[in-house]
């Protein structure tokens, strides 16, 4: 079963358990690189709509994987280019 630690803050960091923290601090550049990619994305996502761009919060999930998914939502209509 994987469980599942939010890591928005160090408080929450903090409620990894002793023994998964090391995995958790092996996986975190790989998550740091994917969230700075999506950050751009989100900027370059921001020049074509009107609304607001939302990164959910980061979410560390304890499966052995280094794989790391980001949420994000975006509120308001599409910007219509020039035409």
């Amino acid at each position: 079963m994987e469980n599942k630690y939010p890591v928005n803050t160090i408080k929450e960091m903090m409620a990894i358990p002793d023994d998964r923290f090391e995995a958790f601090l092996a996986e975190l550049p790989h998550q740091l690189r994917e969230l700075r990619k999506t950050l751009a994305v989100s900027r370059i996502v921001a020049d074509f709509v009107s609304g607001r761009i939302e990164i959910g919060g980061v979410v560390w999930v304890d499966d052995g994987k280094t794989k790391t998914s980001v949420t994000y939502r975006v509120s308001g209509k599409e910007k219509k280019g020039a035409q």
